[in-house]
């Protein structure tokens, strides 16, 4: 026992981290999570115990867990479809799919047997019922792998339908900011699909914003703004469409992944899915190891397979390369490769400012031309990818030389002239000059290019830590309580008014509510719950008098003459007590609409008049009195 308990542990526990750190990986048995092996691994622990414990408890209890573990491994495989091929995602499902049918069909095998006494399986013969049955599920087994097989088709269908919706959101932002920017509209006729992108997010980064306990209290349209119902239902929607394979799609799934973790902010794996993407597929790798630092810093304790998940890609990052280059000693090839790496990153910096600066030069033309307009956008695409070509070898280079005081000054210049990100430009400039304080930066090789190459940092030096727009924020912050002062002052004023003019209102109104309530409506409120009561006990009485009057008739029936004259005594009493609640009513009701409704408002009814039912008039006053009046007879 102690042997095969230590298998199944260690089975469990290479299940479970069997999983593929590269999201990339086209193997045949390349698979994101373990999760779903693991739960199959208890599926068959589970049931090789059922089979050992089968004679002390009864069928229909072994099928019963049976089926719901095969249920519960099935609904698991759809949720994550764990593996990157589809192929062996439909087969997987198909085999969960027959298991699931064969549990359930020996349940109801199971429960007919027990319900037909046939417990002993030497009284079933071949052309019993029950035999036919068990055949027929057997030859339903292809039906089911089939239908497995459609689900998955089905899930990732939808997961499909999901992400066209999101797209078609995107497009309509930037449609909506396009038209905003251009009434006319004639821009917009010529935009090409990709620029979609100018919308989406870039592969930074995320902070977490988890919402507290209030805002999730008080914003009851969260559920309807939500587009994915749970965090593995995020992850599963960005891997299907990372498995597309279509490279122009990368900013959407970064969309579709940081959109997940802003609704699902306590989620690890997507998470840890967000800093593989970042390594493997956005090439970003200095915002995957800042990402990882900060999970590796949180004090939340992680699952196993998540804790090795992100083990493993803290060595992967270790071994692709340390921190060489500014003070640290540096052998001749890696001088070598990152000079030739600056030199790429500044000519890709150059020409981003050339491209914007070609693209200004057009709308500056007296004589302007339509031809111009395809010129323009063809000018907007090399910026694009330019830019995204000097991005590509700036986070290269910051991921094995970033403690060179160079590199950051010219990754800031280039976040602040090119990319507008003023924060991540400060942040980076704060870096060199924590690195490198005493040294001036005016020995680089790039230092006596002009033009453009100054605005990429060629030769940039510590003064440099605060940009031109700082500066200017700095100026106008100096001058803003000088402008227009008498007319904030005006504006603070009027808003106190405001505000004092709103307070008064809600005491009054408070006051004027309680007054009301407490010496105007007390009154009519308890006029009217007497109302109620009354009508009420009417209900009650009818209903008892009737009794009353049945019981009386099966008494003389039996003629049983002493409870005859004690229903009847009791019949007596209870309509005469109707007949005063009756007049009460009458007399003290406060002249008014109900009043009137109650006493004087007819609707027919029928009364028993000798052996005929004849119709009359009556108002609810005269049709109690009747009442009471016919019981006390």
């Amino acid at each position: 026992i102690v042997s095969a308990v230590v298998f199944i542990l260690w089975s469990a526990c290479l299940n479970i981290l069997c999983f593929t750190l590269n999201p990339l990986s086209v193997k045949m048995g390349a698979m994101v999570t373990g999760r779903v092996e693991v739960k199959f691994l208890y599926l068959k622990t589970i049931a090789v115990c059922l089979l050992y414990v089968s004679p002390y408890i009864t069928p229909i209890a072994c099928n019963v867990i049976l089926s719901g573990l095969s249920f519960y491994v099935f609904y698991h495989h759809l949720s994550i479809l764990p593996y990157h091929r589809y192929t062996i995602n439909l087969i997987r499902g198909g085999t969960f799919c027959s298991m699931l049918w064969v549990s359930f069909g020996a349940l109801i095998v199971s429960c007919l047997e027990q319900g037909m006494g046939k417990t002993d399986p030497a009284s079933i013969g071949p052309d019993d019922t029950l035999q036919t049955l068990q055949w027929v599920i057997l030859g339903c087994v292809p039906v089911a792998f089939a239908f497995g097989m459609y689900q998955v088709f089905a899930t990732r269908e939808g997961l499909y339908a999901l992400l066209d919706r999101l797209y078609g959101e995107c497009e309509v932002q930037k449609l909506m900011l396009d038209t905003r920017g251009n009434p006319q509209g004639n821009l917009n006729k010529r935009l090409k699909e990709n620029d979609v992108e100018q919308i989406l997010p870039k592969p930074l980064m995320l902070k977490l914003n988890k919402r507290s306990p209030y805002e999730k209290f008080y914003d009851v349209r969260w559920e309807g703004k939500r587009a994915f119902a749970s965090s593995m239902h995020a992850s599963t929607c960005a891997r299907t469409l990372l498995y597309r394979r279509e490279e122009n799609n990368n900013r959407f799934l970064n969309y579709i992944i940081k959109r997940g973790v802003e609704e699902h902010s306590y989620s690890d794996g997507l998470l840890l899915l967000h800093i593989k993407m970042l390594r493997f597929v956005f090439n970003a790798t200095v915002e995957a190891a800042g990402q990882e630092k900060a999970m590796q810093m949180s004090s939340k304790k992680l699952a196993l397979d998540d804790r090795y998940m992100l083990f493993a890609l803290s060595k992967m990052a270790a071994a692709e390369g340390g921190t060489r280059g500014g003070n640290t000693a540096s052998i001749a090839v890696d001088l070598l490769e990152f000079d030739q790496g600056m030199d790429k990153a500044r000519k890709l910096h150059i020409k981003c400012i050339s491209n914007i600066k070609q693209f200004w030069r057009f709308p500056a033309r007296k004589n302007f031309r339509s031809h111009s307009v395809e010129d323009m956008m063809q000018r907007l695409d090399d910026w694009t990818l330019s830019i995204r070509q000097a991005q590509k070898e700036y986070s290269y280079l910051l991921e094995k030389y970033n403690n060179s005081p160079s590199l950051l000054h010219a990754y800031a210049s280039f976040c602040d002239t090119v990319l507008n990100d003023e924060r991540q430009a400060s942040q980076k400039r704060s870096e060199a000059t924590a690195h490198d304080k005493d040294e001036a930066m005016q020995d680089d090789k790039s230092g006596k290019e002009g033009g453009y190459a100054q605005s990429c940092g060629a030769g940039s030096a510590v003064s440099e830590a605060e940009s031109r727009r700082l500066t200017t924020m700095l100026k106008i912050n100096t001058i803003i309580p000088s402008v227009l002062g008498a007319e904030d002052a005006m504006l603070k004023r009027l808003h106190f008014r405001v505000q004092v003019f709103l307070s008064l209102l809600v005491i009054l109104g408070t006051a004027a509510f309680v007054f009301a309530a407490y010496f105007i409506f007390n009154d009519v409120a308890v006029e009217d719950i007497s109302g109620i009561t009354i009508t009420s006990f009417f209900r009650s009485q009818a209903v008892e008098v009737s009794y009353l009057q049945r019981s009386a008739q099966l008494a003389a029936l039996r003629n049983d003459s002493d409870a005859v004259d004690a229903l009847t005594s009791r019949m007596y009493q209870v309509s005469l007590d109707m007949e005063r609640a009756n007049w009460d009513l009458y007399s003290t009701t406060s002249p008014g609409p109900i009043k009137e409704h109650f006493h004087n408002s007819g609707f027919q009814a029928y009364l028993p008049t000798g052996k005929v039912w004849v119709p009359d008039t009556f108002s609810y006053f005269t049709l109690v009195n009747d009442f009471s009046r016919r019981t006390k007879l």
